[in-house]
């Protein structure tokens, strides 16, 4: 009976020492995951740098591995607080996780945009001219304008003209600046959108090709190699009543 007590204490002891062990390295992981977050918010100062539309694709990629990143902080936290319940202590809320996040969203859908918007505009001026859909077109580049122009009116209200550090006063102006890029580059596409729904329009048939093609004084009717690049070159205002 003796040696049970004993041993019953030992095991007592032991699993005393095991939850310390669990606790300590619970407080160990918190502090590191304290630290990792502190890192994604000197990552995110960054992104006030970037104001090269031309660099958007390298933008767009480290926007995704920090948004992924957070991803993941999110897991951890979550990991923790089943812990913490399991140690009946209070519940650990990491709100720079959620602050650099709302930081970073409209950094990552400006290069989103950028990046969809520049893909579709090679695909519509370069690509096949038969897979232009014009009612998609208008759509999609309707979509684009709507979003970009929220986009710049969220990096202008970051800034502060008042603050004292220029840091503070230039909060947001290189998004703004590749919005407002990208914002214009998609108001000078819309301007084609009457003679894309004009020419692209699957109501075209020869007779209506050959009225264009004598207001602008040559062949216009589409072969194999046009492009709507070559037809925006050819646009004449006459052209877009034909149909």
């Amino acid at each position: 009976a003796v040696v049970s007590t004993q041993s019953t204490g030992e095991h007592e002891e032991i699993i005393g020492a095991s939850k310390r062990q669990a606790e300590n390295a619970l407080k160990l992981r918190r502090d590191r995951f304290v630290e990792e977050l502190e890192g994604y918010s000197k990552q995110l100062e960054e992104f006030e740098t970037f104001g090269d539309a031309g660099e958007v694709n390298r933008y767009l990629k480290k926007a995704q591995t920090l948004n992924a990143r957070l991803e993941a902080a999110q897991e951890k936290i979550e990991q923790f607080n089943l812990e913490e319940e399991a140690f009946e202590w209070e519940l650990t809320k990491y709100p720079l996780r959620k602050k650099i996040l709302d930081v970073l969203t409209p950094y990552h859908k400006l290069y989103e945009t950028t990046v969809e918007f520049q893909t579709k505009y090679k695909d519509w001026m370069d690509g096949s001219f038969d897979d232009i859909d014009p009612d998609d077109v208008d759509g999609e580049v309707g979509n684009f304008w709507r979003t970009l122009y929220k986009l710049e009116k969220t990096f202008a209200n970051q800034a502060n003209p008042e603050a004292m550090s220029s840091k503070e006063r230039e909060k947001g102006v290189a998004g703004k600046t590749i919005a407002f890029k990208m914002k214009t580059k998609v108001a000078d596409f819309k301007e084609n959108l009457p003679l894309i729904q004009c020419i692209c329009n699957k109501g075209m048939r020869d007779r209506h090709w050959e009225q264009m093609s004598k207001i602008v004084e040559f062949s216009i009717k589409p072969d194999s190699d046009t492009t709507l690049r070559k037809m925006i070159a050819s646009d004449k205002p006459e052209m877009h009543w034909v149909l």
